[in-house]
């Protein structure tokens, strides 16, 4: 992390959770809540392409808990499942040897993820492109002091931006526009204007290196840290190719110290954190399955705050996070509160 004289100096921090995408999105095409992503999954019910269906009985014909996979959240049921594979390696690996592997499903997880997020349509009312457009107005992003963070694999809010700026600045420096281009970067861009914490369904990466995170055991001895990350812009490759969606399902602890992709991305936003006058969480209610991101919120340091407003339906929500942030390393001049992230875009 960056000496205070060498962070970026932010006017608003947008935290951009998986409700605001919810509300900006169709009923029929919607990028589900947490909450509806299993519903979603189980009830694809398409053949074509194949992989679909082949992918989704590997996923719902797995489930080895008593709950239904259907009635589960995703980050719940992944780290449950997740948790199952790791007792019958460890006491009843005889059993597990005839099962699917832990990457294996979560590569199996990441497609159907993509998958689904990438039929997702913004509706009529355009939220994002108003909120892009009132928020991001110079052709440069050098000039523009306001940045975002989210934890979304969807690509809806993305859209905008990529057609307005150079991917290197939205996402960061190193991502290649095609897979066969050069990774060597044109020039360095410290300060991405979109930090996306969990990957995204446009991110592309080889199998080889989705399972090196996943699981170290497909890890070398050796520092091997770089991963070949390019974007695509349309489509989701298949479970057989021999690329993943560069996307981080929900794991138990994130590999951040181990990959400098993670490792930038996370830093990145822990400063823009300490360096934001203003901060704005739009449908996120950190939840408690992502122990990083609360480790993250909790420990970052910030006396000259001078507005937090929390955008979501649920009051409970507000409460959530002023019990968070009210601790003596941060000092916060104003609370608000805005039920709708659509009248928040209005009043911007």
């Amino acid at each position: 992390m960056k000496t205070a004289s060498n962070r970026y100096k932010l006017n608003r921090l947008f935290i951009i959770g998986a409700g605001a995408s919810r509300s900006s999105s169709t009923d029929k095409n919607k990028a589900p809540l947490d909450k509806e992503f299993c519903e979603e999954i189980y009830d694809l019910d398409i053949s074509r392409p194949t992989w679909v269906p082949q992918s989704r009985g590997v996923v719902c014909g797995k489930w080895s808990y008593p709950t239904s996979f259907y009635e589960m959240g995703l980050e719940e049921a992944v780290l449950r499942q997740m948790s199952h594979f790791e007792f019958l390696d460890a006491i009843h690996p005889r059993r597990r040897s005839i099962s699917v592997g832990g990457s294996d499903y979560l590569n199996h997880v990441a497609h159907l993820i993509t998958f689904v997020l990438r039929r997702a349509k913004e509706n009529s009312g355009k939220l994002y492109e108003k909120f892009t457009s009132n928020l991001f107005r110079s052709d440069r992003i050098s000039r523009i002091k306001d940045r975002i963070i989210t934890f979304n694999y969807d690509d809806l809010l993305d859209r905008y931006l990529v057609n307005k700026f150079p991917i290197q600045e939205v996402y960061f420096d190193r991502i290649k526009k095609y897979r066969y281009d050069s990774y060597r970067r044109p020039e360095r861009f410290e300060h991405p204007l979109l930090i996306k914490l969990h990957g995204s369904v446009n991110w592309r990466c080889n199998t080889k290196d989705f399972k090196r995170i996943i699981d170290n055991k497909y890890r070398s001895k050796t520092r091997d840290d770089f991963i070949d990350i390019w974007f695509s812009e349309k489509g989701c490759p298949s479970p057989s190719d021999s690329v993943s969606p560069f996307i981080i399902p929900p794991l138990p602890t994130k590999p951040i110290t181990e990959f400098g992709i993670f490792k930038f991305l996370w830093t990145k936003a822990y400063e823009y954190l300490h360096e934001a006058e203003e901060i704005i969480i739009c449908g996120y209610s950190l939840p408690s399955t992502d122990q990083l991101a609360y480790s993250m919120f909790s420990n970052f340091v910030n006396r000259s705050i001078k507005k937090v407003t929390i955008v979501d339906i649920d009051t409970q929500v507000l409460g959530k996070w002023r019990k968070l942030l009210d601790r003596n390393n941060i000092e916060i001049e104003e609370w608000a509160w805005v039920s709708d992230f659509w009248d928040y875009v209005d009043r911007m």
